[in-house]
């Protein structure tokens, strides 16, 4: 049975994020907002939580999650390297609804990689979500609380039943900031390609780089 706890984004209670990151830990799925939309997190460690996620979403398991981290320092234990573009990136727009894309570490489950090499990572600007991945100790899964192809939530209202009748946790924090999801950039090739628009424009990444985009 779900349980839904009514939470401040900014100033989240320590009890609410007991109970959460325990819901995690024992391989639950949560629903919680971020500055963009609300999003599905399951412990990335945990792979029966992750193919419990897939099967939520109506996901093709060839499609990778992407991930929440709480800091820089924690995004490093997941990937392989971080390229000139990506300390840069994270310097201008970290927190922030930018997903930057990195050769995964070895210890990234290539179940949440969706059997690709690579690893989309943010970190957001949100309180809430970088106590509960801080408290954790490791990210969580960000992908959009909904089933997939269709319209993201700002709400917890919007949220489909069937995907909110899967999730132990459910953490309303009202009406998100945002309606568009993060914008995903790749730095695994030269120059950057951005993989989706979304929060970040592709005109702030170009100016801001000096360079055209693909």
């Amino acid at each position: 049975m779900s349980h839904l706890i009514v939470i401040n984004q900014e100033q989240p209670d320590k009890d609410s994020l007991r109970i959460t990151v325990e819901a995690l830990r024992q391989g639950e799925i949560i629903i919680y907002p971020t500055e963009t939309v609300y999003g599905l997190g399951v412990d990335c460690e945990n792979e029966q939580a992750v193919k419990n996620l897939y099967r939520v979403k109506k996901r093709k398991e060839t499609k990778p999650f992407l991930l929440i981290a709480a800091d820089r320092e924690m995004v490093r234990n997941y990937v392989n390297e971080v390229s000139d573009f990506g300390h840069r990136l994270m310097d201008k727009f970290w927190p922030g609804p930018l997903t930057i894309v990195f050769k995964a570490g070895t210890n990234v489950s290539q179940l949440v990689r969706g059997g690709t090499t690579e690893i989309g990572i943010r970190v957001p600007d949100n309180m809430l979500c970088r106590s509960i991945v801080k408290e954790l100790g490791r990210p969580i899964t960000s992908t959009s609380a909904n089933l997939s192809g269709e319209k993201e939530c700002s709400t917890i209202e919007q949220i489909p039943m069937a995907v909110r009748s899967a999730a132990a946790i459910l953490l309303d924090g009202g009406k998100t900031r945002g309606i568009v999801p993060s914008t995903v950039i790749s730095i695994t090739a030269d120059p950057p390609e951005i993989l989706r628009d979304g929060a970040v424009s592709r005109d702030l990444i170009e100016n801001f780089l000096n360079i055209n985009l693909s």
